[in-house]
């Protein structure tokens, strides 16, 4: 095999971007009139190869071997996988986040994603035995943080604010070491905008200024304090407040969806929108991270279009109320 470089890594990244959907073929699935014919139009792609489904329903199957098959060729190709594991670190914090629930509730051999960054038998061992000697220091300092603090006692809220938290911490921790403004200024947005659906979040649930706080999580560019005055003010004063921001179409939208109908999942789907927006715009350098990042982003997004197609699919909602819901495709 080639020398890691990242002109190797993007050579072979774009021609596997001619292979992503497009705006046709999702057309497409969200125009057919079942479940079952969703997969066969998705099967005319990279999707599905050698995969059998004993029923539509089982879809999740295939997405998760599409999503580890990006995962195996990125581990491939990259030339720093200390910045490529960054992205996978979403999945540890979900790993953890499954393991302490089943610790709590005494549930059994629960299913892990399996393209996390460390191995699911280290995290169970930590997680279940207190052996933390194949985790990363930062999942260790956690894990304990959790035990002093809750013990018995199982806060879901804060606990997997908690693992959020840390995991940032260790991101903006690892990109000050490799001092990569680009996964630095990404970052920072997607903390800006968890935080502002924190927000929201917590405005639905009637919680107070106390509670925020402990929820924000550091390392994003709008101050806490913004976001904790929005809290007992009329959502227009935090549309005003962010109305030169980048994220002011975003917020206004998004907002107002949710004074609407109590609802995130406008909001959800617009920043999604803009995180893989942003991407793109970078992704042309060849001698950078950037294309990498954009490859790992279209895939997951391309997940999540499949996944909300089929379930409306599943559950009879109209072609109108899907295309609501699905985020922009990358090419």
């Amino acid at each position: 095999m080639p020398q890691a470089s990242y002109p190797y890594a993007i050579g072979r990244i774009r021609v596997l971007e001619n292979k992503l959907l497009n705006n046709d073929k999702v057309e497409r699935m969200i125009e057919a009139d079942t479940p079952a014919d969703v997969l066969k139009i998705l099967a005319e792609s990279e999707y599905g190869t050698g995969q059998e489904l004993a029923s539509a329903h089982d879809y999740e199957k295939l997405l998760a071997a599409e999503l580890r098959k990006v995962y195996d060729f990125i581990e491939e190709v990259t030339p720093d996988k200390e910045l490529t594991d960054l992205f996978w670190l979403q999945y540890d914090v979900h790993n953890l986040k499954v393991l302490l629930k089943a610790r709590a509730i005494g549930g059994g051999d629960e299913p892990l994603m399996d393209t996390g960054s460390i191995v699911s038998d280290s995290l169970k061992a930590a997680v279940y035995k207190g052996d933390h000697s194949d985790v990363p220091p930062f999942v260790s300092e956690v894990l304990r943080e959790i035990d002093e603090k809750y013990g018995e006692r199982f806060d879901p809220h804060r606990i997997e604010v908690a693992l959020d938290k840390a995991g940032y911490k260790h991101i903006f921790n690892v990109l000050r070491k490799k001092k990569n403004a680009f996964l630095q200024e990404f970052f920072q947005k997607r903390v800006d905008l968890i935080n502002i659906k924190m927000l929201l979040r917590v405005k639905g649930l009637g919680e107070d200024a106390g509670f925020l706080s402990s929820m924000l999580i550091p390392g994003g560019t709008i101050a806490d304090e913004l976001l904790i005055k929005a809290l007992d003010e009329p959502v227009d004063k935090l549309v005003y407040a962010l109305r030169d921001s980048e994220y002011a179409q975003v917020v206004a939208l998004g907002v107002r969806a949710f004074e609407r109908d109590g609802s995130l999942t406008v909001y959800e789907r617009l920043a999604d929108d803009f995180l893989l927006h942003f991407v793109k715009s970078r992704s042309f350098d060849p001698l950078g991270f950037e294309a990498i990042a954009g490859y790992i982003m279209a895939k997951e997004n391309e997940i999540k279009l499949v996944r909300l197609i089929m379930v409306g699919k599943i559950n009879n909602i109209s072609t109108d109320k899907i295309r609501e819901r699905l985020r922009d495709v990358y090419v």
